[in-house]
């Protein structure tokens, strides 16, 4: 590849259509050794590269929707017993979900129904949650604690 490039600046200072000087100068333009990348632009591509990864494995869309016995999904009915309106008089305590099943689930709505045992502060109790987006946010609706 060079060498075909050396060869065409060659012909071009013997028909004289680039001076002597212009040619020296492509010259060592070509014959320039390649700068290694800094140790930046190494930092960089690993970043993007990773970024990139992570952004593959984040679900999106209908897939990203967390099914019943997701931790985010645990997450959110813990949020939501522990959060109650009522909670202030009684605290209420979720310390585990067991026997977690899905009832019902509609992908195009995004709705996703499930029923647990909820083992509370307060003793044991089944309850039955829903899992449903508004715009571009998940919420649950906990019923039975």
């Amino acid at each position: 590849m060079d060498a075909d490039r050396f060869a065409k600046l060659a012909e071009l200072r013997q028909k004289g259509l680039i001076t002597e000087a212009e040619y020296e100068e492509q010259k060592a333009r070509l014959f320039k050794p390649a700068r290694p990348p800094s140790r930046w632009q190494r930092w960089v591509g690993l970043i993007l590269a990773f970024l990139f990864l992570v952004w593959l494995g984040t679900p999106r869309g209908p897939l990203g929707f967390p099914v019943c016995d997701a931790v985010a999904t645990r997450e959110l009915v813990r949020q939501a017993i522990e959060g109650a309106d009522d909670n202030r008089q009684v605290t209420r305590r979720l310390l585990a979900l067991d026997q977690i099943r899905e009832l019902s689930f509609d992908a195009e709505k995004q709705d996703r129904t499930c029923v647990g045992s909820a083992v509370l502060n307060a003793g044991e109790r089944r309850i039955m949650w829903r899992l449903y987006v508004r715009g571009d946010r998940i919420l649950v609706n906990v019923s039975g604690f």
